[in-house]
């Protein structure tokens, strides 16, 4: 669903996150979007699915014995990597299909998930929960709306 700035339900709902929070709506704007931003300061803390990298993948991989065959495909997945940050989730599925025990390990892949996450983000085609940022002029049109 993704914060959009020119969604009347969406300024509100922020707004609302903000002042039911006891946070002085009208204070600092970087406490504001600090709140709103860090899944630490998240008054109701909640994780979300987090994207599979490469790096991820190949440490469930060491603690998962994996059929030769299968051993091929992973590693044609990983030859077609940059680096170990590179975001493999689009493969997720294809992974999850090729052993039973790696379903789990990656279903447990999760981050912590900011306020305004928790409030706006949903799940991708992927399977990851969308990151999602406030910006100023994000606050600053919640905080002057109505």
């Amino acid at each position: 669903m993704a914060f959009d700035r020119t969604n009347q339900a969406h300024l509100t709902a922020l707004k609302g996150l903000v002042v039911d929070n006891g946070v002085d709506h009208f204070g600092s704007t970087q406490v504001i979007l600090d709140f709103l931003n860090l899944p630490a300061n998240n008054p109701t803390p909640s994780t979300g699915p987090d994207r599979m990298t490469a790096e991820a993948l190949l440490r469930i991989l060491f603690t998962e014995n994996v059929s030769a065959g299968n051993e091929f495909k992973l590693q044609l997945l990983f030859e077609g990597t940059q680096q170990l940050s590179d975001d493999l989730s689009r493969f997720k599925a294809d992974v999850i299909a090729l052993e039973n025990g790696l379903a789990a390990k990656i279903a447990a892949l999760l981050r912590d998930l900011s306020a305004a996450e928790t409030l706006f983000a949903v799940d991708d085609s992927n399977g990851v929960r969308e990151f999602i940022t406030i910006s100023r002029n994000d606050w600053f049109a919640a905080r002057d709306n109505g």
